[in-house]
């Protein structure tokens, strides 16, 4: 296979690893082999706490790639983690010299046993409290990786970058769900699968409710649209564009056409316009490949569109709220519309009691949760009990 080749099978197998668990061990080793290396690892880092939430990787043992975990904790990682330039490919050598860096204490404490040295890394900002690191390394001894190395990698960061930023979405709902459809119905985000057409073969729950509501999104036959003509085209044009990598490529598709391609359906985020005026909603277009949901069409959907609603009032799971901090009914009740944003006094007029009723359920889960401040127990909802579905 070409870089051409290479490079379209790596994407595919990122994208194919946003919706099947199992698919992450066989999107690394494609990214490795488009780069050039033998190995590669990924940290994925909770930025809240400082813990690496996982460490995986291919070509050395698990422990090897989990040894990498408490380095990065240290700081030892961060000239190449917390520099300037993320989402920015570079060989290692770009941020600290061989010679210092043989001399340092990451490499001869924790790189050294691995039986690499030189490596093309990259620092992925994914999600406001999550990140990624991906290194992919040469055996000690190779040559350094060279440009065109590098520019591979940088023409998979991006797609790298947006199949975790859904992947993480999806994950927060997706955990305790076996059935692959009945998952989608349950998320609280929008996502309809189409053809390369944009012509709806399933949408989940969310999605359905959001073109109900008219206000920015519609679902049809001869395809979905978003409210204005302008915004309609350009989602169809990533739609086409995303199905460009799930299909097999022609023998007319160059390595250059095939990047182009796959290059232009990534979007950070596509807005579509809400006649409501609400903020817009942000719609995600990812390729898909033999995903094989049973009932949804598989064999002609290509691409997935996630739509996410920004502002929308958090789901607070009351049930885990009240038995973790022993809150009663009204006293949940009170406390998840605070987080969803209303006064004390629109409380009142919603749950139809009096201000000063109000204040003193506040103040009992003020006490119960050791908050004390109505800002920290907002904090403590959002932080630790929206629910990921509804």
């Amino acid at each position: 296979m070409d870089r051409g080749d290479l490079l379209l099978d790596a994407i595919r197998r990122l994208y194919d690893a946003v919706l099947e668990p199992d698919a992450w061990r066989k999107a690394l080793p494609a990214l490795v082999a488009t780069v050039g290396g033998d190995s590669t690892l990924f940290l994925d880092q909770d930025l809240r706490s400082g813990r690496v939430a996982s460490a995986s990787g291919c070509g050395h043992a698990p422990e090897i790639h989990a040894a990498f975990a408490p380095a990065c904790e240290a700081g030892l990682m961060a000239p190449w983690m917390d520099g300037p330039g993320r989402g920015i490919a570079r060989p290692s050598s770009a941020v600290m010299s061989d010679a210092d860096f043989a001399r340092s204490d990451f490499y001869n404490e924790t790189v050294r046993p691995t039986g690499t040295f030189h490596s093309a890394t990259a620092a992925l900002d994914y999600a406001a409290t999550r990140r990624g690191f991906i290194a992919v390394g040469r055996r000690r001894g190779s040559d350094d990786f060279d440009a065109g190395s590098i520019a591979a990698l940088q023409v998979l960061v991006p797609h790298l970058v947006t199949a975790l930023r859904v992947r993480h979405q999806v994950d927060a709902g997706a955990a305790r769900t076996r059935s692959a459809c009945a998952m989608l119905d349950r998320l609280d985000i929008g996502i309809v699968l189409t053809d390369a057409s944009a012509r709806p073969q399933f949408a989940n729950a969310r999605a359905e409710a959001m073109a109900a509501e008219a206000d920015g999104f519609a679902l049809g036959s001869h395809g979905i649209a978003a409210a204005l003509p302008a915004e309609t085209r350009a989602l169809r044009c990533a739609i086409a564009a995303a199905a460009t990598i799930a299909a097999t490529p022609a023998q007319s598709d160059t390595a250059d056409t095939i990047v182009r391609s796959a290059t232009s359906a990534v979007q950070t985020a596509l807005p579509l316009s809400r006649p409501s005026l609400r903020p817009p909603l942000a719609a995600h277009v990812m390729p898909l490949r033999d995903a094989g949901f049973e009932g949804t069409g598989a064999a002609s959907h290509r691409v997935a569109v996630f739509l996410i609603e920004p502002g929308r009032p958090p789901d607070i799971d009351g049930r885990a709220l009240a038995a973790t901090y022993g809150l009663a009914p009204r006293e949940v009740q009170v406390a998840t519309l605070l987080a969803q944003g209303r006064s004390p006094a629109q409380i009142a007029g919603k749950l139809g009691i009096g201000l000063g009723t109000v204040r003193e359920h506040l103040k009992r889960a003020l006490a119960k949760t050791a908050t004390h401040r109505q800002a920290n127990l907002v904090h403590l909802l959002l932080s630790t009990f929206v629910n990921p579905v509804r």
